[in-house]
């Protein structure tokens, strides 16, 4: 992956780029300017067959020809960049070349007339894999591309990300790796997953490489505008499930709908939909908070300006982890611990011992089957609970504005439910019935009355 020459007579840049660590840090030019195209409707065509400027003739794949056009619909799909194939002369020109050294590819400026474009060396990579999204191959396709578009690397000298030595240093807080951004020259490293181990860094070339990161989108959104058009229904994003051909990091840029990022495997996965904030004290959240599965170099973060609803877990022991909206999480199987954080948030467990904390808001907290542990943190929060067997606790029941609700337990009224609650301890209280147990502390029998129940 080569620099892209910087445009010496390009637009001065904007304040909120020439002052944010990240967006600078992807701008040419000393962070003072940088090469963008002056229209948003560009050309570009992908010179099949045709021998480069300046290059031998390299060969033109299925593949290869599929990752063009996936990486210019994922950069359309972020911003107001639109593309129109056309066969000649055009804005953007894709070339293959066929070299003997170590360059996958590189791109010249937009200011270069006789050699602009995206170059790919052929040779250089693995056929076998067919450029395919995630792998190693396809990252140099956008990567080259969005020089084109005009993103530098994280690491020159310029304007680098906040920690970054050189190409091979992750810097502060481990931002600089292809997660975050596909201009970055570092895999996937350092990762917590949901068993709290750290990703390695190596991964083969077929998968596991970011497709798009969130300062990518940020920057691209900065030059071209953000595409508010794209993804505005109710979206389902499925978390992969295992390492294979096809497995990616991505940032979701989603602009409006009820969305839901949801997992289906057996592994213990975080879910987190908090996106990412640009800013360097907010660590590796400036970046995105990333959700993936244990052993599955793959996920998503969420691009600034997107708001993700929903979180489903699956069977594994899931970490669900909302963000300031209205949020329902939904931990499925397993020991689940799931936060709510701000926002109006509907809680629900699902089979397992599972963990419930809700935030300062108004929330429902349903662990349903299992002995779940649940605590309302603030708001006047609804706890529901069914006639399933299972032991539950209320940790900070808030008499006077929380409330219980008894579900399928056949009360004629609240009357009648509060007779089934005793003393417990000086500040608590235990319901029992048909081998229902739900032990609420914070409120002692003498002030618990049938305001404080639903039936």
């Amino acid at each position: 992956m080569a620099l892209a020459y910087e445009d010496k007579t390009s637009t001065s840049q904007t304040n909120s780029i020439k002052n944010n660590a990240f967006l600078s840090g992807l701008a040419f030019k000393y962070s003072s300017g940088f090469s963008i195209w002056s229209t948003f409707n560009l050309t570009y065509d992908l010179n099949v067959g045709q021998k480069p400027p300046g290059e031998k003739a390299g060969t033109w794949s299925s593949g290869l020809q599929d990752a063009i056009h996936l990486a210019i619909a994922d950069v359309s799909s972020v911003c107001k960049a639109t593309f129109t194939e056309v066969d000649g002369s055009a804005d953007v020109e894709f070339w293959s070349y066929s070299a003997n050294d170590d360059y996958l590819g590189y791109s010249w400026a937009i200011t270069d007339a006789a050699n602009r474009g995206v170059y790919v060396n052929s040779k250089s990579a693995d056929s076998g894999l067919e450029f395919a999204y995630g792998s190693y191959d396809y990252i140099t396709v956008i990567h080259e591309f969005l020089h084109n578009m005009g993103l530098a690397h994280p690491h020159d000298s310029y304007a680098k990300f906040p920690g970054v030595k050189g190409s091979g240093t992750l810097g502060d807080y481990k931002l600089n790796q292809n997660v975050y951004t596909v201009m970055s020259y570092n895999d996937a490293a350092g990762l917590k997953t949901a068993s709290g181990v750290e990703t390695t860094g190596w991964t083969p070339d077929s998968y596991g490489y970011g497709v798009l990161g969130a300062f990518d989108i940020a920057m691209l959104q900065k030059l071209y505008g953000a595409n508010k058009t794209y993804n505005t229904g109710n979206d389902t994003y499925y978390l992969p499930k295992s390492d294979k051909a096809g497995t990616f990091y991505k940032a979701i840029w989603d602009a409006g709908g009820t969305d839901t990022f949801q997992f289906n495997g057996s592994q213990d996965a975080v879910i987190d939909l908090r996106p990412a904030t640009l800013k360097l004290a907010d660590k590796e959240r400036a970046g995105g908070a990333l959700s993936s599965a244990d052993g599955v170099h793959g996920g998503f973060t969420i691009a600034k300006g997107t708001i993700i609803e929903n979180a489903t877990g699956g069977s594994g022991d899931d970490s669900l982890i909302g963000n300031g909206s209205a949020n329902k999480l939904l931990g499925r199987g397993g020991a689940d611990d799931l936060t709510g954080r701000n926002g109006k948030d509907i809680l629900v467990g699902g089979n397992g011992m599972d963990t419930l904390r809700g935030g300062a808001d108004a929330d429902v907290l349903k662990g349903q089957k299992g002995d779940d542990q649940l605590f309302g943190n603030g708001g006047p929060d609804k706890f529901v609970f069914s006639n399933n067997g299972s032991t539950d606790v209320v940790h900070d029941f808030a008499d006077g504005s929380d409330r219980l609700k008894l579900i399928g337990f056949g009360f004629v009224d609240e009357d009648d439910a509060l007779q089934h609650f005793d003393a417990m301890g000086a500040n608590g209280v235990e319901f029992l019935f048909q081998g229902t147990v739900i032990e609420v502390y914070g409120v002692d029998k003498a002030h618990l009355d049938a305001t404080d129940l639903i039936v």
